[in-house]
C-alpha cells in the first residue's frame, strides 16, 4: 500500500481478505501471492488497528475465496505477524437471522448453507505483536 507505516489508527477490510490471492477472474482483477497473509502484514503495517470479516466454518478453498475455521483465521494472522485482540463469530439461521455463536456451532457451516452467501462469519480485531 503507498502509505507510511502506521499512517491509519484503524484498517477496515470487510468481506475481501477471503478473495485475496484467490481466483479473481470474475471481478476482472488479477492476483497472486500468499494472498490474505500478505494483505494482513500490509494492512498491520499501515494501521495500528486492523478489523476484519471473514465467512467462517469447515476450511475451504472454493477457487475465488476462501472460508476459515477460527484455527485456519488464528493460523493466518499469526503468520502475517499479528494478533488477535478480539474475536466474535456469528451464526446466520434462517427463520432468525444472524446472531452470536461459539466456535463449536460454526465449525460445520459451509458457504450458502441457509444463508445466501456465508453462514456463518468471524469479525475480529487485530494488532500487530
Amino acid at each position: 500500500l503507498p502509505f507510511e507505516q502506521d499512517s491509519f489508527d484503524v484498517a477496515i477490510c470487510l468481506s475481501t481478505l477471503e478473495h485475496i490471492g484467490m481466483d479473481n477472474e470474475q471481478y476482472d482483477i488479477q492476483s497472486g501471492g500468499d494472498g490474505d497473509v500478505s494483505a494482513l502484514r500490509e494492512l498491520g503495517r499501515v494501521a495500528r488497528v486492523v478489523l476484519v470479516t471473514v465467512p467462517a466454518g469447515v476450511e475451504a478453498n472454493m477457487g475465488w475465496q476462501r472460508q476459515y475455521s477460527p484455527d485456519a483465521f488464528r493460523r493466518a494472522v499469526d503468520a502475517a505477524g499479528l494478533s488477535v485482540v478480539h474475536m466474535d463469530l456469528f451464526a446466520h439461521d434462517p427463520q432468525r437471522g444472524w446472531s452470536p455463536a461459539r466456535e463449536g456451532e460454526v465449525a460445520d457451516r459451509t458457504y450458502g448453507e441457509g444463508a445466501t452467501a456465508a453462514a456463518a462469519s468471524i469479525c475480529a480485531e487485530l494488532t500487530r505483536r
